[in-house]
């Protein structure tokens, strides 16, 4: 057992016992101690220091409250006291060092001495006590330990968060940085709807960790401060300023990839604008050409007559007007196809494809037009070389009727003037026969392919020169009749007049000087015949010859040829002049050999043609 006083001299801790500990006697605040101990365990319930302790629970309860891992206090039961004091007493001097001051049976009994139990407890309180103190050590040590690992954590948590803003900012910008915008627009749209994302779910996140990386370095500073501790350095490149400086870079990136962005939607606005310009105009040239298409269909049908050729050229002419104007539309539209290509214009080989469509059906149409303007040409000069073929077949036929003629007169004076109507009809034809000839070339060298008036051409033109060879031969036919009808009507009438004038010459003289006079006579009327006709002759060439001397050549093309024809005609009427000059040429002979006969001299019947000779030469 132990004295009193050394349980009361013991209790030199009042702060155990809360602000009221002053107030309290040692005993009390003893008891009050072991209250505050047990207040949780089962089967405990101290309220004095005699029978509160019987069944052992309260001594194993001070020593789980202080040290828990040395018994297992639920195993314990109340109605078995000297076991659990047995098991209590053991337990607190082997493992706290608390020596057995009672025995279980005392403590057990009925009556139990108090200060006995008093002072046993107070070793309790004491080992409680230093403890106490232990353990107040241990937390200071602790709460450095752990304020040195808060600055740490703190530390930690300030780099990791500034380092991955850093890493978002770095990857971030790059994307703003980034100008490989789409090429259409509702992509476009949907990379305004990403960036307006980021400025308005993104970024304020990013922001807010910013401000929490900023009061989180304040708030280390603040707390290294309090503790007299050196201010902390963030490692390179993970402090405040430049966290600032790659902040204001992403700012600067996000608004110049605003003003980007705003570019390229405008820019791609107007290529949707231009594109959707181009398909109006396209549908519009292909409506256009659809239509001239058809137009040039229905007139694809050759003309019949030179009436129809000159409706189908007045049509291609109406047709042209309203065509060719239209070239400056259709390279309009090749321009904004252009444009389109050259900025990327995302459906830009679809319009390429398109405008290649309809340059292909422009260049058609306009190779079609100058065909068909070709065709109605050719058409026109196929009819007209017709109509001059058929004119001149007519006027065959009209010569034919002439040559066929057999009158040849009675008198010498009608043949005369059926022979000089024969000249000119040999004129004529000979004149005809060159322009058979180069309606006959012209014929042959035409296209076949303009259907069968070119056939119908050709044939007639054959028909033609087989009708201008016998006419030349009726002509010629014609002439030999006529020549032959001449010379019999000459002989008949130089007989009448001789045997007139033999008759008159009987009277006056005899009939030894009547042939000589005879001769002289008939000599003097051929001389006065051969005079006559040249004199004629040499007139007419001298009028043809003024029309060659002429120095008029035409003021354009077509007086031009209109002269050309008019000379070759005027050449062919020369050479056909020909037989004529040969007939007064034979005249010639037979007055020289006449005069020559009667004794006078052969100059006297030499013909004043040479001049006119000249032209035909």
């Amino acid at each position: 057992m132990v004295g009193r006083g050394g349980a009361e001299s013991s209790l030199r801790h009042p702060e155990e016992f809360g602000a009221s500990a002053a107030l309290l006697s040692t005993k009390e605040a003893l008891l009050v101690w072991c209250q505050r101990k047990t207040a949780s365990y089962t089967n405990v319930n101290i309220t004095d220091f005699s029978r509160s302790w019987s069944n052992g629970l309260g001594f194993n309860a001070l020593i789980h409250a202080h040290r828990p891992d040395l018994l297992d206090y639920g195993s314990l039961r109340p109605d078995r006291p000297l076991h659990n004091l047995a098991f209590a007493f053991l337990v607190a001097e082997q493992e706290l060092g608390i020596a057995q001051l009672l025995d279980p049976e005392d403590v057990a009994a009925a009556q139990p001495d108090e200060r006995s139990i008093m002072t046993y407890i107070s070793l309790y309180y004491h080992y409680c006590s230093r403890l106490h103190q232990g353990q107040t050590v241990q937390r200071r040590l602790a709460k450095i330990l752990l304020q040195l690992q808060e600055t740490e954590i703190l530390q930690t948590q300030y780099e990791q968060l500034v380092a991955d803003l850093l890493r978002w900012i770095a990857e971030k910008q790059a994307q703003l940085e980034a100008r490989d915008f789409p090429n259409s627009l509702p992509a476009m749209r949907q990379l305004l709807a990403a960036f307006a994302s980021f400025r308005t779910q993104e970024k304020p996140p990013r922001l807010q960790q910013r401000g929490a990386a900023e009061a989180l370095f304040f708030r280390l500073q603040t707390a290294l401060q309090a503790q007299n501790r050196r201010p902390f350095l963030p490692h390179e490149g993970l402090d405040l300023v430049e966290l600032s400086q790659c902040w204001a870079g992403l700012e600067w990136a996000e608004a110049a990839r605003s003003q980007a962005l705003q570019h390229r939607l405008l820019q791609l606005e107007r290529l949707e604008t231009l594109a959707r310009r181009f398909q109006h105009k396209a549908a519009l040239r292909e409506s256009f050409l659809k239509d001239a298409e058809q137009v040039l269909d229905q007139a694809r049908a050759l003309p019949a007559s030179l009436a129809a050729v000159e409706a189908a050229v007045q049509r291609l002419g109406m047709l042209e007007a309203g065509i060719l104007p239209q070239e400056g539309r259709f390279q309009a539209l090749a321009e904004i196809a252009d444009v389109l290509q050259q900025e990327q214009y995302h459906s830009w080989a679809d319009v390429a494809r398109r405008q290649e469509e309809v340059t292909l059906r422009w260049q058609k149409l306009l190779q079609r037009l100058q065909e068909q303007r070709k065709q109605v040409a050719d058409m026109k000069a196929v009819l007209s070389l017709l109509q001059e073929v058929e004119a001149a077949f007519k006027q065959l036929e009209e010569l034919q009727e002439l040559a066929r003629s057999t009158t040849c007169g009675q008198q010498l004076t009608e043949v005369v003037e059926l022979l000089q109507r024969h000249d000119l009809l040999e004129a004529q034809v000979s004149a005809h026969g060159a322009d058979v000839s180069h309606l006959a070339q012209e014929a042959a060298e035409l296209d076949s392919s303009l259907g069968t008036s070119v056939e119908v051409l050709q044939a007639k033109a054959r028909t033609l020169a087989q009708l201008h060879q016998s006419l030349v031969a009726l002509v010629k036919a014609r002439r030999a009749l006529l020549e032959q009808t001449l010379q019999r009507a000459e002989f008949l009438r130089n007989c009448e007049e001789e045997e007139a004038w033999l008759k008159e010459c009987r009277q006056r003289v005899g009939n030894a000087a009547l042939g000589r006079d005879l001769q002289q006579i008939a000599g003097a009327l051929q001389k006065h015949k051969y005079f006559a006709d040249a004199a004629e002759a040499a007139s007419w060439l001298r009028e043809k010859r003024s029309s060659l001397e002429s120095a008029s050549c035409g003021q354009d093309q077509t007086a031009a040829e209109a002269l050309l024809r008019r000379h070759v005609r005027l050449e062919r009427i020369l050479f056909a002049f020909t037989a004529e000059l040969q007939r007064l040429e034979e005249q010639a002979r037979v007055a020289l050999a006449r005069a020559s006969f009667t004794g006078r001299r052969p100059n006297a019947v030499r013909p004043p043609l040479s001049s006119s000779s000249s032209l035909l030469h």
